[in-house]
């Protein structure tokens, strides 16, 4: 029975496999495949004209591409750098010497990728592409050299030699190909020097020359007027080309000697080396160079190339023009300077900008270098340290006074020639102004804002030193001392009053004069930061809370606070005036009928009117106290107070 169970369940199983077969494909691509033409149909149009690159004819973009890119852009496979090696096999390219563009793997800097009207796929046509890096000046002068003028691969392999310069052939027999130096008029024109194996370009430029013979720019004078038996033996000598001396000694029969000599003197020059910078025949830099300007002078001081590409440097090293300041032979003064300290330095800065009055003292020794490096700093002005610690460095004791708790903010920054003129000035201690004005360049705007107001008279007078220190103070402000002291050292009937008042305001008290006052001044009577009332409301908030009251008093209401207190001090509590009635009287005639009898004849003189009105603001009528004494309230004043007669009876 076992047996029939598995023999049925085994068929089972099988049908429903072959059902499950039946019914269920292969499973079904999310996206449906595309190339790259099936969109770019129009631009594929456009790249395939001309000469055009072979992945390119064959719709392989992805040769050189990736399917899905990158945003905004057609994303390479790879670095272009490494791209194009993988069909142009690196081996068949690359030689001794690489095309700089190559080296730096930018082939489309001379090849389209796609296609080109030009053969190569080049961008531009024979020279004309050459010329898109090379500056073509040095190519189109007066005498321009055949091959060059054809096409520069005449002599030039595109893109690597074994040969220096990619020359096709090595130097000594590149110009063989064309020039038979064997001819008769050609060993003439060499004065019969045998000149096979040697390098042309010695003497001639390859490419184009302001004259007919295209020699380089600057001939050696013996070579231009063809005196080559000068420096060199007789031309049918057995060794015609050697020289007649070694080193320096064949350099000063034509040249003074004792301009090559002096304290200091240039290592190639002292060593005899003439050739370590000069050329002997011709050169296309001024003093026949064997390289141009600073490149020459960095060929041996590597150590400062470096130094010099700092973010500002000196005028002259920007400029490549070493010989600006130094002698390249000798010199009287060390390193071979063509002058001495400030004088150097004003042999291109004019010497009146840096004398006055009152002159650094760097300046009057004449050490420009005490603040300044003499090549490039990442400084402005190429400072050799930030201005603070310049300054610091010879003024120690001022640090010590601008370490202080509140620094002027020139101070603060390290910009001490926010003020101070670094060189010289007319004005004491070095003021780029002189000290009424130079505040102004900062806090015009305070001037202006106090134009039409009340100014404080040392801000009137422009005597900012009257009140604040000019570099730091341990006061706000910079204040020259505690700023209750400093005000009644000009106000002393406040001073007075401060020592003999009973009652003092508390801002004066704690010698808060601010607080009230504007120190410049105002636009408001008194020098007050704001109206009298806005003032007086911005410490007293439980008066303001009065003037919510149903009933005001006038006064109160106007803000004519002073006319019942004292600003600063009083012999009265609260600050007032006078007391009682008599405070009153200033504004109510207490001697009136009219008011005497609402009083029910009470005598007002000798009365606190305060008993029974409040100062400021009241729910009662006629400014009543909050409780009133029942007697008071229904008017029976004379259960208590006797009477005054009548007037008349």
């Amino acid at each position: 029975m076992s047996v029939n169970k598995r023999l049925v369940s085994g068929i089972l199983f099988s049908f429903l496999f072959l059902i499950v077969s039946c019914t269920t494909g292969p499973p079904s691509s999310r996206f449906a495949s595309k190339t790259c033409i099936d969109c770019h149909q129009d631009k594929l149009a456009k790249l395939k004209q001309g000469n055009i690159h072979r992945p390119v004819d064959k719709n392989e973009c992805e040769q050189c591409h990736r399917p899905h890119g990158i945003i905004g852009a057609a994303y390479l496979k790879k670095d272009e750098n490494t791209l194009c090696f993988d069909c142009h096999k690196r081996e068949t390219i690359i030689d001794k010497h690489v095309h700089s563009a190559l080296n730096k793997g930018k082939c489309i800097d001379c090849h389209k990728p796609h296609s080109s009207p030009h053969s190569f796929l080049l961008k531009e046509e024979g020279n004309k592409l050459c010329h898109l890096c090379h500056n073509k000046e040095m190519f189109s002068r007066k005498k321009v050299h055949e091959p060059s003028a054809k096409n520069c691969i005449t002599c030039h392999k595109p893109h690597s030699s074994p040969n220096r310069y990619q020359l096709v052939d090595p130097e000594d027999k590149a110009c063989l190909k064309c020039h038979d130096i064997v001819k008769r008029e050609f060993a003439r024109a060499h004065s019969d020097y045998p000149v096979k194996g040697k390098t042309c370009t010695d003497c001639h430029t390859p490419h184009s020359s302001s004259n007919d013979n295209l020699l380089r720019e600057v001939a050696h004078s013996p070579m231009k007027s063809i005196k080559c038996d000068s420096c060199h033996n007789p031309a049918d000598s057995q060794e015609p080309l050697k020289v007649k001396e070694t080193g320096s000694r064949i350099c000063y029969p034509c040249h003074d000697k004792g301009k090559f000599k002096d304290s200091h003197i240039h290592s190639p020059v002292d060593d005899g080396e003439c050739l370590s910078c000069h050329k002997p025949h011709a050169s296309d830099y001024t003093g026949m160079t064997v390289l141009e300007n600073e490149r020459l002078c960095y060929s041996c001081h590597d150590d400062k190339e470096d130094e010099f590409k700092k973010r500002h440097p000196h005028a002259p090293i920007k400029d490549g023009n070493c010989l600006g300041c130094h002698n390249p032979h000798a010199s009287s003064f060390k390193s071979i300077l063509k002058a001495k300290g400030g004088a150097l330095c004003y042999k291109c800065h004019d010497k009146k900008s840096f004398k006055g009055i009152f002159t650094h003292q760097p300046i009057v020794s004449g050490n420009c270098l005490e603040c300044h490096d003499s090549h490039g700093s990442n400084l402005k002005f190429i400072l050799k340290s930030s201005q603070k610690e310049l300054c610091y460095g010879c003024h120690k004791d001022e640090k010590k006074d601008f370490d202080r708790v509140n620094a002027h903010t020139p101070v603060r920054k390290g910009n001490c020639s926010g003020c101070h003129n670094p060189h010289a000035s007319s004005q004491k201690d070095l003021l780029i102004q002189d000290k009424k004005s130079i505040c102004w360049n900062c806090h015009n705007s305070m001037r202006e804002e106090l134009k039409e107001g009340i100014m404080h008279p040392p801000f009137k007078t422009e005597k900012c030193m009257h009140c604040h220190q000019p570099h730091a103070s341990n006061h706000d402000f910079q204040l020259s001392e505690e700023e209750k002291g400093l005000c009644v050292g000009c106000h002393p009937k406040v001073k007075d009053g401060m020592n003999k008042g009973k009652y003092i305001h508390s801002p004066l008290k704690e010698g808060k004069c601010v607080v009230c006052h504007n120190p410049h001044g105002s636009k408001i009577k008194g020098q007050l930061v704001r109206p009298l009332k806005q003032v007086c409301l911005s410490c007293h908030i439980e008066i303001e809370k009065e003037f919510e009251k149903e009933y005001v008093h006038p006064v109160a209401q106007e803000g004519k606070c002073l006319t019942c207190h004292l600003p600063h001090f009083a012999e009265l509590n609260g600050l007032l005036v006078k007391i009682g009635a008599v405070l009153c009287g200033d504004c109510h005639d207490i001697k009136d009928v009219n008011l005497i009898d609402k009083h029910h004849r009470i005598s007002l003189t000798s009365s606190n009117c305060a008993d029974c009105h409040e100062a400021h603001g009241s729910q009662h009528k006629n400014l009543f106290h909050k409780n009133i004494h029942s007697p008071f309230g229904e008017k029976l004043c004379s259960k208590c107070h006797k009477p005054k007669e009548k007037t008349g009876k």
